[in-house]
């Protein structure tokens, strides 16, 4: 893929997965809005609902093989309070050999707050090293990608 138009990311419109988390008393800090760490938390949650719609469509990992978190980057727009109610976006931006990229955003009244991208590798349970993406993967994490403009 070309190189990814940051602003691409705060638009809603171009995730194929949105999910919506109450924002919870505790996800906050002492200045009152959601802490920058939860966004984290956020994202795994856009990840993980994508990941049972890729499953839903046929995806399986290789048997012996399961995914790594390797490289997130969080890109920090606006604060969210509670109480509120997020919208988290998620789909694939990317495919490697062995990795591939999820571009996630959390979303609050309409507006960006967060957006950023998570890598996850395909590694062998036995050894962590690092596997190929089978065609049959490659193409259900395909079906979930990014709506591009």
């Amino acid at each position: 893929m070309t190189e990814l138009d940051p602003e691409l990311l705060r638009n809603i419109a171009v995730y194929p997965v949105v999910v919506q988390e109450n924002v919870r008393y505790r996800d906050c800090d002492l200045q009152r809005h959601v802490n920058n760490a939860v966004f984290a938390t956020y994202f795994e949650i856009g990840r993980s609902v994508a990941m049972r719609e890729a499953m839903a469509k046929g995806a399986r990992r290789p048997k012996g093989t399961g995914g790594s978190v390797v490289r997130q980057i969080i890109n920090y727009h606006g604060q969210v309070r509670y109480p509120s109610v997020v919208q988290i976006g998620t789909g694939i931006l990317r495919i490697g050999r062995t990795s591939f990229a999820y571009g996630s955003a959390v979303f609050c009244n309409g507006e960006c707050a967060a957006s950023g991208e998570v890598t996850t590798v395909l590694t062998d349970r036995e050894t962590g090293r690092p596997v190929a993406i089978p065609d049959d993967y490659r193409a259900t994490l395909e079906s979930i990608g990014l709506r591009r403009p």
